[in-house]
């Protein structure tokens, strides 16, 4: 959070207004708070833009990239120290989700399944949201979950800064990807063209860049709407 924000105040520096940084719980929530008119930009988990219901409303600013690469994928992991070694083989055990909206952690794996010719509201003995890609990693990892999914950003992230964290799951698959998550601007939004130049220019300022280092974003770039696989609003529920 405390990186989010240096990068949000550096964005405001530039644009030469104050910006505040509206956090919510869940992806819904934010994506209620940019249909209301209650934020003016927002960066979305790829899920909630897959999802968000009116996407005439909303413009594409811009997308992280990390080492020239602007996607992820949906990795299934299990606790170190269990036999699964598939997505398939989690049939009838507990499973952790991130979130209704999520793309790696919850609507990738479902369509999966559908694809595997499986019922995803049975297949599994049991499910919840923990709303948080790190509290389903730690969820996983403590046992509180036979498996979960989350985002190879996020095994990224700890590999980087928490590796002791990994110690304790295992990769199991390695599901489709999808664009990392966008920065959107209401459609009407006056001052979209200004922030989008400042967004993808914003490596440049060095308060911004130190955030950005330690969020694992290089840069900013023009965004890519094919690389956002189409999900139905009901999908994301």
């Amino acid at each position: 959070e405390g990186y989010q924000s240096q990068m949000v105040r550096s964005l405001g520096r530039l644009l030469g207004r104050p910006v505040l940084l509206l956090h919510r719980r869940s992806y819904a929530e934010i994506n209620q708070l940019l249909a209301k008119g209650d934020a003016d930009v927002a960066f979305l988990s790829s899920g909630a833009y897959m999802v968000y219901g009116k996407k005439e409303d909303v413009r594409l600013l811009a997308m992280p990239e990390r080492s020239g690469v602007n996607y992820y994928f949906s990795y299934v992991i299990v606790p170190r120290t269990s036999r699964i070694e598939s997505l398939a083989e989690l049939r009838g055990r507990h499973f952790v989700y991130v979130d209704p909206m999520s793309y790696s952690g919850y609507l990738e794996l479902r369509a999966y399944l559908r694809k595997m010719g499986e019922d995803p509201e049975t297949f599994f003995r049991s499910s919840y949201f923990t709303y948080s890609h790190d509290d389903s990693l730690r969820a996983v990892a403590d046992g509180l979950g036979d498996g979960g999914g989350i985002a190879s950003l996020t095994y990224d992230y700890y590999q980087e800064y928490a590796p002791a964290m990994l110690e304790q799951v295992r990769i199991v698959q390695v599901l489709p990807g999808s664009g990392m998550g966008p920065v959107v601007a209401r459609r009407d939004l006056r001052e979209a063209d200004a922030v989008q130049e400042i967004l993808l220019h914003l490596d440049r300022d060095p308060e911004a860049k130190e955030a950005m280092e330690q969020l694992l974003i290089d840069r900013f770039v023009p965004p890519q709407p094919e690389l956002y696989p189409r999900f139905s609003p009901e999908e994301g529920i």
